[in-house]
């Protein structure tokens, strides 16, 4: 089970890069909450005195209603530079009424504006500024505890006499003065909108990294995908073969090669069977030109000789054709064979009909395939050897993964440049290895489908002295 983890952690796959990616992600939130800690580790409430800031307001208010209306706003905005609040006149109410804020630090601030301005104030509107107003925020929260302080702290005003009282900084002041205008007094000093918009700045900067480096990754691992998706719509307008590259993770690599492999079997199965169709048109028409020929002249024994031969010759063509295409049409379920056993049963049939034939090998070997195609394709190859090479030497070598079967003559052999021209429908080496003998011409065509749709691989190999080899090379499942 280490040994599995360990291949699985090396092994560049999907799985992997997953799990890198959902790992990587987690850093990233992990570092984005250390930064927030980082910065706001040290938060600042900024408190101001009671009396203070009402004796401001009050004496800010006593200050401009004493100026028209005119020149108010501009008094107050040049008298607010050597304060650390933010000092307005507006002629109607500078926020609405029910912003007012009702707390017990409210109340104080309230009562004691109300002590100092006296009858000048016909309306006094305390309410809390918010740190961030572009949001429904307010981190700057206060809570009196125990409860029961609150019914203590009461709502009388501040004396001068008395020590001032510290409430947060963040009180916003409107006073109505006898002739309906309002003076504001806003904390000047909060911090700014950005100052205040940083937990949400960290928060939301954080995410959009962490998405983006996880979309990145994504598409980097589904990019080969794509390529697949973009040859597999290729296919259908182009006849050539489309290369997917079998760079990247290893499951897209082996998807890719088994695309490509799919692809070759296509256009071999498509160019075998335009071969076939080509060379049953020629056959037919020279057959049937010669039966015309014949039926031309007097029909004696001879002629008539002559038209039975031809017609054996398209009957024989026409049920090897046959053979071929239903071999390849009919879908049989594979199942487990013994190779050896077949092979010997071979040889025996071989043998029992005189011709000169043997075997050498295991008594048993077995895979999976389709028993049928293979028997097929193994008497197709004994009989061209026995018939051609006047012999079969039969010889099967079991591995691991594969087993090998080569099938030896004694003939003549093939020149190199000939040997993938045996393997094409119709094609007779005459007159080297056919000489006088009857044949479809199919046989290493059906052994060559039969032993590829299985996934393996057939060639041939002249012996040194005399002779043709054969060889099968089949995987075991």
């Amino acid at each position: 089970m280490i040994g599995f983890s360990r291949k699985w952690l090396l092994r560049p796959g999907i799985g992997r890069r997953i799990a890198l990616t959902m790992a990587l992600s987690l850093v990233a939130v992990q570092a984005q909450a250390f930064i927030q800690i980082w910065l706001f580790s040290n938060p600042k409430v900024q408190l101001t005195g009671t009396r203070w800031l009402a004796q401001t307001a009050s004496d800010a208010m006593h200050d401009a209603m004493s100026l028209p209306p005119e020149a108010r706003r501009a008094w107050l905005n040049e008298r607010q530079q050597s304060l650390p609040i933010h000092l307005d006149w507006s002629p109607t109410q500078p926020w609405p009424e029910s912003a007012q804020d009702d707390g017990p630090i409210s109340a104080r601030l309230i009562a004691t504006l109300h002590e100092i301005l006296g009858r000048d104030a016909a309306h006094i509107n305390v309410t809390t500024v918010p740190r961030f107003p572009l949001f429904p925020i307010d981190p700057l929260k206060v809570e009196i505890e125990p409860s029961t302080v609150v019914d203590q702290l009461g709502t009388s005003s501040v004396d001068a006499d008395q020590p001032d009282i510290l409430i947060p900084f963040n009180m916003r002041i409107a006073i109505q003065a006898t002739d309906g205008s309002w003076v504001s007094a806003d904390p000047a000093n909060m911090d700014s909108v950005l100052t205040a918009a940083l937990p949400l700045t960290a928060l939301l900067g954080g995410g959009a990294i962490i998405v983006l480096m996880s979309t990145l990754m994504a598409r980097h691992i589904v990019a080969p995908l794509d390529r697949l998706i973009v040859a597999a719509e290729a296919i259908g307008t182009s006849r050539e073969l489309v290369t997917v590259g079998v760079e990247g993770l290893g499951e897209f690599a082996a998807v890719a090669r088994a695309f490509e492999d799919m692809q070759q079997r296509l256009t071999r199965f498509v160019g075998d069977r335009t071969q076939m169709l080509a060379a049953i048109s020629h056959d037919l028409r020279t057959s049937l030109t010669r039966l015309k020929l014949a039926a031309d002249g007097d029909l004696g024994a001879e002629s008539q000789a002559s038209i039975l031969s031809e017609i054996d010759d398209m009957e024989t063509m026409v049920e090897a054709t046959l053979s071929f295409a239903a071999g390849e049409a009919l879908v049989v379920p594979s199942r487990l064979i013994d190779v050896a056993a077949l092979l010997i049963s071979l040889v025996d049939d071989a043998a029992d009909l005189g011709k000169r034939c043997d075997y050498k090998g295991p008594d048993h070997c077995e895979t999976i395939g389709h028993p049928i195609s293979l028997k097929r394709a193994f008497s197709n190859i004994i009989d061209n050897a026995t018939k051609y090479g006047t012999c079969a030497h039969v010889t099967l070598e079991s591995g691991s993964s594969t087993l090998r079967v080569a099938i030896t003559d004694e003939g003549p052999g093939i020149p190199p440049e000939q040997m993938e021209e045996a393997f094409k429908p119709f094609r007779r080496l005459d007159p080297s290895r056919s000489g006088e003998m009857r044949g479809s011409g199919l046989g290493l065509t059906i052994a060559k489908d039969a032993v590829h749709s299985h996934g393996g691989t057939i060639w041939m190999e002249n012996k040194s002295d005399r002779g043709l080899t054969v060889m099968v090379e089949l995987p075991r499942r």
